[in-house]
């Protein structure tokens, strides 16, 4: 028995939990049945308190639907097929990847800028052909999230950038490297979690939304690794400086162009 759940969290729950064994027609197969379902409920008078206090949680439900789906094999197999899984994969790939670059970048004096465009274009060839199908009308639901996340990201690198830009130059306080790398690296998680938390609410619902911002991250991702990689070198003056942030403007520019290449792609294809 289920307390204190509308509705709304039940489905959105269930959607959560079918994504990872279920793709995505038979989740929606499902969760067409429960939505009718609740609809014949509420037309004899039930609340929603009391429709979902009759059901199972949302993870038994899946839970009984894998063990009726057939072997085991077959329901890894589903998994795997799965796009927010296959997004998962990608987005860790991604992101260990360019961490072990920019460790031999750095071991070896060589510049990552190379490195964070191609890997950057690579993923978003390999990601737009993981999203295969334009979203529903319900991702017009999921516009104030989106912006919001992208406003987000975007806050943070101009944040960062900024303090290269004006603060880097001027420190003279024997720890300010230390502080400026920790606040990269800092920054680097933050937009790692950013994915995943993106890649496991947002994408089984919205996916053109959710790899669009999973892709912005990437980007800002490369900016600051490329930044930490910059850090490590030593320059003969400011405009040298200058030049290596002007490189890796080039690495997010890149990234927001690539954002908006799939971007308005998705918008033809649903119209």
């Amino acid at each position: 028995m289920q307390k204190n759940i509308s509705r709304k969290g039940f489905v959105e729950r269930l959607r959560f939990y079918l994504s990872f064994a279920f793709d995505e027609d038979e989740s929606e197969g499902i969760l067409n049945d429960y939505e009718e379902w609740f609809e014949n409920e509420a037309a004899q008078g039930k609340s929603e308190a009391e429709i979902c206090a009759a059901l199972e949680p949302p993870v038994r439900i899946v839970r009984n639907l894998l063990s009726e789906s057939g072997s085991r094999f077959v329901r890894v197999s589903v998994l795997f097929r799965n796009t927010v899984m296959r997004i998962l994969m990608l987005i860790t790939a991604y992101y260990v990847g360019s961490l072990l670059i920019v460790r031999a970048c750095n071991k070896n004096a060589i510049s990552y800028w190379g490195f964070a465009v191609g890997m950057l274009f690579l993923y978003f060839i390999v990601g737009a052909a993981l999203i295969k199908k334009s979203d529903s009308a319900a991702m017009d639901i999921g516009r104030r999230d989106f912006y919001g996340s992208n406003l987000l990201i975007s806050g943070l690198v101009a944040a960062l950038m900024g303090a290269a830009v004006f603060w880097v130059p001027r420190v003279s306080s024997p720890d300010s490297g230390v502080v400026w790398g920790f606040a990269l690296r800092a920054g680097v998680v933050f937009l790692f979690l950013i994915s995943l938390y993106t890649a496991v609410k947002k994408l089984p619902r919205y996916r053109q939304y959710a790899f669009v911002t999973i892709l912005h991250a990437a980007g800002g991702m490369a900016l600051l690794l490329f930044l930490i990689n910059q850090s490590q070198m030593l320059y003969n003056g400011v405009s040298e400086y200058h030049n290596a942030l002007y490189d890796s403007g080039v690495i997010y520019a890149e990234a927001v162009i690539l954002c908006l290449i799939f971007y308005i792609r998705r918008i033809k294809v649903r119209k």
